[in-house]
């Protein structure tokens, strides 16, 4: 990438539980139409009180599957490292 690119970024939910997400992050550099980075992701979801893991709230859930949902019809999987992911995931 050089400065004056024009890049997009581009999320994928993986996988969630109800208090763990697995996403990935695509850096494409739209002006040489190339991939240029990828992150991969965990996040918890913690109460600051307690200090405890807890289950994501409702809305925030539901925002996760939605674009879950969304980007799952890209037609090809994401392409994780294998050493990240969800143990146990949320009934729904």
């Amino acid at each position: 990438m050089h400065v004056g690119d024009q890049v997009s970024v581009y999320v994928r939910i993986v996988e969630r539980s109800d208090k763990v997400v697995h996403a990935m992050a695509f850096l494409v550099d739209d002006t040489t139409r190339r991939l240029s980075s990828t992150l991969e992701v965990t996040a918890t979801h913690v109460d600051l009180v307690t200090r405890r893991v807890v289950p994501f709230a409702a809305d925030v859930a539901d925002a996760f599957d939605r674009e879950r949902s969304r980007t799952e019809s890209a037609g090809w999987p994401a392409p994780v490292c294998g050493a990240m992911g969800i143990r146990a995931r949320a009934t729904r």
